[in-house]
């Protein structure tokens, strides 16, 4: 093996390595605003199909965590925003399916 193999050996990881740890902290944002405009659109179709009568624990508990979700990301907490958000999306579907069954059932 000679030096500029040698060099280039040494010199790629290191370059790899760089690169991977000025883009690795923007993957924190780019994850929680994914999650957040899913956990925003669950609600609104919630709201649109009655879900705070209908189904107000599901309702609630999803805007209470989309809320915690935009005061973690404040704190740059990203991981705990992404699961705030994730939540805020699960039971905004979940509102929103309850609330439609609901309405269906009572003949609305």
């Amino acid at each position: 093996m000679n030096v500029t193999s040698r060099r280039s050996s040494i010199f790629l990881p290191v370059l790899l390595a760089m690169g991977i740890s000025l883009v690795a902290p923007g993957c924190g944002s780019i994850l929680y605003g994914h999650w957040i405009l899913k956990a925003d659109k669950a609600i609104a179709q919630a709201k649109v199909n009655d879900a705070e009568e209908f189904a107000p624990y599901e309702y609630t508990f999803a805007v209470e965590h989309q809320k915690k979700a935009k005061e973690e990301v404040g704190y740059s907490d990203f991981q705990a925003a992404v699961e705030c958000a994730k939540v805020a999306t699960e039971y905004g579907l979940k509102a929103k399916e309850i609330a439609r069954k609901q309405k269906m059932e009572a003949g609305r």
